[in-house]
C-alpha cells in the first residue's frame, strides 16, 4: 500500500470499516496483478534471451521477490476482511464483493459458493440502489472549498467506486476514488 492509500485509510473515519478493509484490499490486489504482469513479462524476455542476460535475470529475480510481498500483503488484507466487521450494508456488499473477486481469481476453487455469494451481492446492490435512490436528496452532492462538486457522503463515493470497480470500469473507479478522496480530506 502506498502512503496516499495508508493515509487515505487511516482517515476515512467516516465511512464502515469493513469497506475501508475492502479499499485497502482492492489497491493491494491491484499491485499485485501489476507485479505479477511484470514478473510475466520479464520471464518471457528471460526465455527469448535463453537465461544468458544477467541483467534480465536480476530484473526477474526482483520482480519475482516484488510479486510475493505484494500477494503476502494482498493476503493480510484479504484475512483482515473477514475480521473487521460491517456496519452498513455497503459494507457487507463490499466484504462479498471482495469474496467474489477473490474466488474467481483462484481457479482452484470449486463454483459453488461463487454463484451463490454472487447472487447475494446482485441481490444487496439492488436493494442498495432502490435505497439509494429514495435518499437522492439525503444523499445530494456538495461543494468543496476550491469549487470541486462531490457528493455529500465518503460511504456513497466508496460504494460508487466499488461498483464501478466490480463491474471492471477503471474509469468510472478511478473518478469515484478521487472523490472518496476529495471527502474524507474536508
Amino acid at each position: 500500500m502506498t502512503a496516499d492509500s495508508a493515509d487515505l485509510h487511516a482517515r476515512a473515519e467516516s465511512a464502515d470499516p469493513s469497506l475501508q478493509a475492502a479499499l485497502a484490499w482492492t489497491e493491494a490486489h491491484s499491485q499485485t496483478m501489476q507485479h505479477c504482469m511484470r514478473q510475466q513479462r520479464l520471464e518471457a524476455r528471460l526465455g527469448r534471451s535463453g537465461h544468458r542476460s544477467v541483467i534480465a535475470r536480476r530484473a526477474y529475480d526482483e520482480a519475482i521477490a516484488a510479486e510475493q510481498l505484494a500477494a503476502e500483503t494482498e493476503a493480510a488484507h484479504l484475512n483482515n476482511i473477514a475480521r473487521t466487521p460491517a456496519s452498513s450494508l455497503t459494507g457487507i456488499a463490499a466484504k462479498l464483493a471482495v469474496i467474489v473477486r477473490e474466488a474467481e481469481d483462484n481457479t482452484d476453487l470449486s463454483e459453488f459458493p461463487v454463484v451463490h455469494v454472487r447472487s447475494a451481492l446482485d441481490d444487496l446492490r439492488r436493494l442498495m440502489d432502490q435505497a439509494t435512490s429514495d435518499q437522492l436528496p439525503v444523499l445530494a452532492p456538495g461543494m468543496t472549498p476550491d469549487g470541486r462538486l462531490v457528493p455529500a457522503s465518503p460511504s456513497l463515493a466508496a460504494w460508487c467506486a466499488f461498483q464501478a470497480w466490480s463491474q471492471a470500469d477503471e474509469k468510472r473507479y478511478r473518478i469515484w476514488m478521487t472523490a472518496f478522496r476529495a471527502l474524507i480530506d474536508l
